[in-house]
């Protein structure tokens, strides 16, 4: 949420995502990005 993504957990293992219907490229990339500056 500090990072501007939500997600929800759905089990012990598993990530659920849920992007809008319609995203445009950069979103995606700024979205990587922040997810994986998360787990780091």
């Amino acid at each position: 949420m500090q990072r501007g993504v939500l997600w929800k957990e759905t089990h012990e293992s598993v990530i659920r995502f849920a992007p809008p219907l319609i995203i445009e490229r950069e979103e995606i990339d700024w979205a990587l990005v922040q997810v994986r500056a998360a787990f780091a």
